[in-house]
């Protein structure tokens, strides 16, 4: 489907925001409510690129994002 889906959760401090996609081929971005809304705009931005220069399906990637969640 290619859509994005935004969500703001409690995550731990040192991620500022996330991107998965799901089995549905929608994008589900994460921001941190702990950060101010400045610091999540600038993370949201961040995320957008990703999404838009398909970095999402590098392998570097998602060993981050592994790498964050432990």
């Amino acid at each position: 489907m290619d859509a994005v889906i935004i969500r703001r959760l409690n995550l731990p401090t040192g991620c500022k925001a996330l991107t998965i996609l799901d089995d549905n081929g929608d994008y589900n971005i994460y921001l941190n409510s702990r950060y101010s809304a400045d610091t999540q705009t600038v993370a949201l931005r961040e995320q957008v690129k990703l999404i838009q220069t398909n970095q999402l399906s590098d392998a570097e990637y998602n060993e981050l994002l592994n790498q964050q969640a432990l």
